[in-house]
């Protein structure tokens, strides 16, 4: 759904689009005249190979990014074709992908673990520093 300019705005804003129940902040904006105007994404298609099948890649991200995103997915289906033997390439991707969500999960999880520990360490100094602010006051 995309709204309209308020009459009331100056600079031409950023209004928000709803796709498929996420809010996008960068797609729209309104000009002078309140009309809205759809913001052409600046993307980029490369070719890469994976697995020895080369694919258009189209993102907006960085094409040196996309491309090591691409040598890693090729890494991760070689390597599980060197363990797995002779299966069918569908059956190396699932594999692949199903070993690239394990990892996904794993850095997630450490990072969660890693932001409680920051945050008990952040509770922990707030609690020191009042303690000696009220102590202080106190004298």
């Amino acid at each position: 759904m995309i709204g309209r300019c308020m009459p009331e705005e100056a600079e031409p804003p950023v209004i928000f689009a709803h796709r498929g129940g996420s809010v996008r902040e960068d797609v729209f904006f309104c000009t002078g005249d309140n009309s809205v105007w759809l913001l052409e994404q600046q993307k980029k298609t490369i070719r890469v190979t994976i697995f020895g099948e080369e694919y258009p890649l189209r993102g907006e991200a960085d094409t040196e990014y996309m491309q090591r995103v691409a040598e890693y997915v090729d890494r991760s289906m070689r390597s599980v074709a060197e363990k797995a033997g002779h299966l069918s390439a569908a059956k190396i991707a699932v594999l692949a992908a199903i070993n690239i969500a394990d990892e996904l999960f794993r850095e997630r999880s450490d990072s969660q673990k890693q932001l409680l520990t920051v945050e008990e360490k952040a509770h922990g100094i707030l609690e020191w520093l009042d303690a000696r602010l009220s102590d202080e006051s106190s004298a």
